[in-house]
């Protein structure tokens, strides 16, 4: 079930997100990777990506029997064709440009 924007209120988060982007800091990139990737998996959101602006990178993270699986990863000027949650080609350079 995706949730909808209507699902949200003010004092009411009912589900986990279907998408956390997540643009990495040099000074958290641990915690990101480890802690926060855990409490999302078990939080049940079903998508997660990471973005690494000093690299770039992006990693297109699928929750697939209640562990992260990558299904996709680009470095600089190559693209991904990402299908779920949404269709979108993304290039990694282009997010690090902002």
């Amino acid at each position: 079930m995706d949730t909808r924007r209507e699902d949200f209120t003010e004092r009411n988060l009912p589900a986990a997100p279907v998408l956390v982007v997540e643009v990495l800091s040099p000074f958290t990139r641990r915690i990101d990777l480890t802690s926060k990737l855990a409490r999302y998996r078990d939080s049940g959101v079903l998508h997660y990506w990471p973005v690494d602006p000093l690299e770039p990178s992006l990693i297109v993270r699928e929750l697939q029997g209640g562990e992260y699986v990558e299904v996709g990863h680009a470095i600089g000027e190559d693209g991904v064709q990402i299908g779920r949650p949404c269709d979108i080609r993304l290039c990694p350079a282009d997010l690090a440009r902002g």
